[in-house]
């Protein structure tokens, strides 16, 4: 991505630093102290706008090319992928064993899934599913100071000691630069069943109260008005 897909709010930065790998990253934050440099970092730039614009903004870090499966285990239910792997990219690979990643915040295609950890984005599916750090159980990450750190395991029954990776979520890369994640895995429903209901709003809600508590496993329920 060139400057322009990094402006936020009208702030553009100086330079962008297009990172392929974990020791590019570490040599960006490194080179951004030393130069005494404010560094935004950026996956795929599907949520720079959310909060207040920069007060400073030297160097866009751009995660994006950071990308690929590092490795999957289907019978754990657990991959290992690079931050900068897209939303899409990953359920292009899981899709042939009937597995996904359970986190919808959107825009698939450009969403990575080290933004949406660090944006903490949901979707649709946030109703059954959570929140997406429920659904990562390790990560390597970079400090402020550049030094790489590896929070959390590769395997679900081996995560033991503080979960760093939940404080990393939601933190919008203030604190860290995230360049891998293993992800906790679901099944793909084998069917799914979608109702619309044209209704007045109290129905509405009456309605989205009624089923949220029938125990229904439901996915996703939105109530939308038009206006």
């Amino acid at each position: 991505m060139g400057l322009d897909a990094h402006v936020i709010d009208g702030v553009a930065p100086r330079s962008v630093i297009r990172a392929t790998s974990e020791a590019d990253v570490v040599d960006a934050i490194r080179g951004a102290n030393e130069r005494g440099d404010a560094l935004v970092v950026s996956g795929g730039a599907t949520r720079l706008g959310v909060g207040d614009p920069p007060a400073r903004y030297d160097t866009a870090l751009d995660l994006s090319a950071v990308r690929g499966i590092v490795e999957y285990e289907p019978g754990d239910l657990v991959a290992t992928v690079r931050a900068g792997t897209t939303l899409a990219e990953l359920a292009e690979a899981l899709a042939p064993r009937g597995q996904s990643w359970p986190v919808e915040p959107g825009l698939p295609e450009r969403a990575t899934v080290g933004g949406t950890l660090a944006s903490a984005a949901g979707g649709p599916s946030r109703l059954r599913y959570f929140h997406p750090r429920d659904w990562v159980i390790g990560a390597r990450v970079v400090l402020g100071d550049g030094t790489p750190v590896r929070s959390g395991g590769r395997v679900v029954k081996n995560v033991t000691g503080y979960d760093l990776t939940r404080l990393w979520s939601g933190t919008f890369g203030t604190l860290v630069a995230i360049v891998e994640l293993t992800l906790k895995l679901t099944a793909i429903p084998e069917r799914t069943v979608s109702l619309v209901a044209e209704v007045d709003v109290p129905a509405a809600l009456q309605i989205a109260n009624d089923l949220h508590a029938s125990g229904l496993p439901l996915d996703a329920l939105a109530v939308v008005t038009g206006e």
